[in-house]
């Protein structure tokens, strides 16, 4: 797979590029790019997530981030970040990134993972090298 920029309605210097193919597709709630965003800007040595779901979401949310997004320090891969984020009407999430570059969102009950919360809106930007 291949990161592609997403089409954009103005020219931008860092545009969004689309994830959608590299999240994990086993989720009951998962659907097509259009109720399912899962997108990426690289703006000099920061990377910004943004993940948009109409329909839930799982706790694991991409299987492996491409090399050019996994963050790095001292020229070692991170073995573990706590992204702080915001989601409207639940408060503060947290976005986990894991050394193997899996992407959590882990919860508590079901809202989001059994589709009640519909409308899960998080972002959040680190820096990729140190």
């Amino acid at each position: 797979m291949s990161l592609s920029a997403i089409p954009q309605p103005y020219p931008d210097r860092e545009p969004w590029l689309d994830l959608h193919e590299y999240a994990i597709n086993n989720w009951h709630m998962l659907g097509p790019s259009s109720s399912f965003n899962f997108l990426a800007k690289v703006t000099a040595n920061e990377v910004t997530l943004q993940l948009h779901t109409r329909g839930g979401t799982a706790r694991q949310i991409i299987s492996a981030l491409p090399d050019e997004l996994l963050p790095e320090v001292g020229g070692s891969a991170v073995r573990y970040w706590t992204l702080p984020a915001f989601q409207y009407g639940v408060g503060t999430v947290v976005l986990e990134l894991h050394a193997d570059g899996t992407l959590h969102l882990p919860y508590w009950g079901g809202g989001i993972a059994d589709g009640t919360n519909k409308n899960v809106v998080c972002q959040a930007t680190y820096v990729r090298r140190s």
